[in-house]
């Protein structure tokens, strides 16, 4: 059986050789969207926005998907697919850069977090950068990208640092998606997903990241506690679990209680939403190290870290902030913390200051995020 470094071997044989004869085809105004899961996150923003403007009339607007969407689409690994990227003149991602994207190509990647759990060059836990697989993956996608999306000077001194970019190829331009925490649609969309905001006294997120070295979904610790049901029952307070996608979960059931509700990234998908599109209906977010703590920090919404495992996160992939120095909320490893934590957030909200700290230094553009990006990238299609 082939290993996974052989396999990633020959792809990137192949991804090279694409690349080379890409740059005889000629290109075309066409433009790919990636993301994951497909039609999300900054990719998606961006599409609406040129949308919005009618780019469509001026550009080839497509999506690179694996299942067939409401918006025109091609599926990976088809023929139709390997000419679409043959021929497009630009490629947005929200994952990293394709490997195979050739000079005659622009590859704007648009990020899917931000810093603070160590990433790209900078992870120095033993889990990354060990195999001669994401070492050769850093370097490629490093080398593909045209200009990378940022929040503010800090977080664009960090990518660059990150990915190894000259400062020049990152555009402080905000995410794409801020545009969506300042829309007024956020309870007409959590409508959509059976969440009554006027059902309860507070709406609570739980948005754990994932463990790539293991399977473990310390959820459940929380999810099944039955100290935490009694607390939420008694407060009517109702909690949403958003597990990352790339959790493997094991119940799809919706109300694992009452007041314990699931929310997945199909539920999400399937209305054509994001959870950018809700967020504000939210009191309180409770997470781990996830990067979604600091788009919680431009909505002044008080957060918890649930952080049990933090010595062994630290080993196995590194922060690139000190947690206890940094984090701008409680800091709890089990339910009996959280509870206060929950308690003394609503009564006290005792790190109002930092959240403020932490938007001033992490976002220098607040919205009108996916204006600016086109502003830039593609100004010559607004003006002809």
């Amino acid at each position: 059986m082939l290993s996974d470094a052989f396999k990633y071997f020959i792809y990137l044989i192949v991804a090279q050789g694409i690349s080379f004869f890409s740059i005889l085809v000629p290109k075309s105004d066409k433009v790919l969207f990636f993301s994951k899961p497909d039609y999300s996150d900054n990719s998606k923003y961006l599409f609406t926005k040129m949308l919005e403007l009618n780019l469509h009339k001026k550009l080839d607007l497509i999506w690179v998907v694996y299942a067939n969407i409401d918006v025109k689409n091609v599926k990976r690994r088809t023929l139709k697919y390997l000419y679409h990227i043959l021929t497009a003149k630009y490629i947005i991602s929200t994952h990293d850069a394709p490997i195979w994207k050739s000079r005659n190509q622009t590859a704007i990647f648009t990020e899917h977090g931000m810093p603070f759990k160590a990433t790209g060059h900078l992870a120095y836990g033993k889990y990354y950068n060990n195999s001669l697989k994401q070492r050769l993956s850093l370097y490629f996608i490093s080398k593909k990208i045209d200009y990378l999306l940022s929040t503010s000077r800090l977080h664009a001194i960090i990518l660059a640092a990150t990915w190894r970019l000259s400062i020049d190829k990152i555009l402080i331009t905000g995410f794409p998606r801020q545009d969506a925490l300042f829309d007024k649609k956020s309870e007409k969309n959590a409508l959509k997903l059976n969440i009554k905001k006027d059902s309860f006294s507070k709406l609570i997120l739980y948005a754990p990241t994932f463990r790539d070295w293991s399977n473990d979904d310390l959820s459940s610790n929380i999810l099944h506690n039955k100290k935490l049901q009694q607390y939420l029952e008694q407060n009517n307070y109702l909690l949403i679990y958003k597990p990352h996608k790339n959790t493997k979960n094991k119940s799809h059931i919706k109300f694992i209680h009452k007041n314990i509700m699931l929310l997945e990234n199909n539920d999400l998908l399937r209305k054509g939403l994001h959870l950018y599109d809700i967020f504000s209906v939210f009191n309180i977010v409770l997470t781990d190290y996830s990067s979604i703590f600091y788009e919680t920090t431009l909505l002044d919404i008080p957060i918890i870290f649930y952080v049990p495992d933090m010595e062994r996160y630290f080993m196995n992939r590194g922060f690139i902030f000190n947690p206890i120095k940094w984090l701008p909320g409680h800091i709890v490893k089990n339910i009996d913390e959280i509870l206060y934590a929950l308690d003394d957030c609503l009564k006290f909200d005792p790190y109002k200051q930092k959240r403020n700290f932490i938007k001033n230094v992490m976002f220098d553009k607040l919205n009108n995020c996916s204006v600016r990006v086109i502003d830039l990238i593609f100004n010559k299609y607004l003006e002809s």
